[in-house]
């Protein structure tokens, strides 16, 4: 069993700096405190000062230099506060044993936050089963952003399943830029969504997964098919983010024609980066485009298309006044 004892703290400690930063923040609700080179030290008057006096309801702390004691402190102050909606702590040093803290924090039904941010903070496959975990009880967060951590298969197969048997209320996923992850985690992925609209189709009530976000993942045409595959029937998946993967023109075909011929409900497609989408996809690009009027958005950019292909893709969406097109 990992300890999660924390360190004597020196009771004289002091940051004036920090202390001014809290007092200036110009919202109420809102509290800034990204890039300042923040210690677990200083998690105290972040507590005291922003949470508890201020009440904030969002607080930032982004690209500091908290680990998992300095997690302990906040999951501590945070387990009873009915104020905090959004925490940010991407780029920070929380990992596993941090991650636990929060999730045990955030395992109830009726806490106020909807929305966590833990990018970046060298979380693997343990600290998702934490997170996993406390789905299964948790019905009030929406967005879960895990992206440029250290989890893999495993990991994603557990979210993957709370998320088809326990949990109905989450909304946004990111793990993108988790090295790990593979073709084996989509169809966990596809399992996941295709539940939650037979979900959606017997109970108007339940809110849907709305945007999943897998880019820099490794993802190759045969994930790109079970995506392809999964649209064909899911109706409430409005964003796909497949960015800076490794599929080609065959995975591309696979999920244009589903776009033409099954799906009128998914709005953005992100497929930017995928160095092995040429011109050849683009004649499918452009009828997906005519033909699918549900969607505006599309990014193509960073993939091999020459001039010509970018100006057949610009022509057509030309009459459709709120399409989005990255190229």
């Amino acid at each position: 069993m990992i300890s999660q004892q924390l360190l004597p703290l020196n009771e004289a400690y002091h940051n004036e700096k920090l202390e001014k930063l809290i007092a200036k923040s110009q919202l109420q609700s809102e509290v800034i405190l990204e890039k300042q080179g923040l210690t677990d030290r200083d998690m105290s008057t972040v507590v005291g000062q922003a949470i508890i006096q201020r009440q904030c309801t969002e607080l930032r702390l982004k690209q500091n230099k908290i680990t998992s004691q300095g997690a302990l402190i906040l999951a501590d102050a945070l387990r009873h506060n009915i104020k905090l909606r959004e925490l940010y702590l991407y780029g920070n040093q929380i990992s596993d044993i941090g991650s636990r803290s929060l999730a045990q924090a955030f395992s109830v039904k009726h806490s106020t936050l909807i929305r966590l941010s833990l990018g970046s903070n060298g979380i693997t496959d343990e600290g998702a089963r934490y997170f996993a975990d406390m789905l299964k009880i948790n019905r009030t967060l929406r967005h879960l952003l895990l992206s440029a951590n250290k989890i893999g298969d495993r990991g994603c197969s557990q979210l993957a399943n709370t998320l088809i048997y326990y949990n109905t209320t989450l909304e946004r996923l990111d793990l993108d830029s988790n090295r790990a992850v593979t073709d084996s985690s989509v169809s966990n992925f596809v399992a996941m969504i295709r539940s939650r609209s037979l979900a959606q189709a017997f109970s108007a009530k339940h809110s849907t997964l709305i945007r999943l976000s897998l880019g820099s993942n490794g993802i190759t045409d045969e994930g790109a098919r079970y995506f392809a595959d999964m649209l064909k029937t899911n109706r409430t998946l409005r964003h796909l983010l497949l960015s800076a993967n490794k599929i080609g023109d065959r995975g591309c075909s696979q999920l244009a024609n589903t776009l033409i011929y099954y799906n009128t409900t998914l709005e953005r497609l992100d497929l930017d980066s995928n160095r092995a989408v040429t011109d050849s996809s683009v004649r499918n690009f452009v009828a997906m485009i005519r033909t699918n009027d549900n969607l505006v958005g599309l990014n193509v950019s960073d993939c091999m298309l020459s001039t010509s292909s970018k100006a057949q893709l610009r022509v057509a969406t030309k009459d459709k006044i709120h399409f989005s097109l990255w190229i």
